[in-house]
């Protein structure tokens, strides 16, 4: 009996030293996405406190975090999915984005933010017509993807 114990004990630990060996390796073959999170334009220190899912229909995929960056997950190329962020009390959702419109070839930072009225930092993320329109809104959430290397980045945003 002991035996028996004493392999299982050996095999559990094998596999997870494995899998711990395997998820180093993918991180250090993955490009790094850094995660930031701002409210009215101030940062907020999020360390390794937060979720970001990736939805597709029925599957829901968690990134691995590690304290304010993450791996990308596999994803589907020809697929269109949900982007949650989650920290504490805050749950911000961008719909609809697919794997070629976000992910380069580089390093880049996944920049989430809230703006609250009287909205002062949103002139750079709105057009014109809608700042000058901002009274109409609650709340404005946004998701930028800035490059780290050559190019331009992509943004995301909700008004409410």
């Amino acid at each position: 009996m002991k035996y028996s114990f004493s392999l299982i004990l050996l095999f559990i630990i094998n596999a997870c030293t494995g899998s711990e060996k395997h998820l180093e390796k993918q991180l250090e073959n993955n490009k790094i996405i850094s995660v930031s999170f701002k409210i009215d334009n101030k940062n907020i220190m999020i360390k390794d406190d937060f979720e970001i899912l990736f939805i597709e229909k029925q599957d829901t995929i968690k990134s691995i975090i590690r304290e304010n960056e993450i791996l990308f997950p596999n994803l589907k190329h020809n697929k269109e999915y949900d982007i949650v962020f989650i920290y504490e009390k805050y749950k911000l959702s961008f719909s609809k984005i697919t794997y070629n419109m976000i992910f380069p070839n580089q390093n880049f930072e996944l920049a989430f933010g809230i703006e609250y009225p009287p909205f002062t930092y949103s002139k750079d993320i709105l057009t014109t017509e809608e700042y000058e329109n901002r009274n109409q809104y609650n709340e404005i959430q946004y998701l930028q993807f800035n490059l780290f290397e050559y190019g331009d980045g992509i943004q995301f945003i909700n008004k409410m």
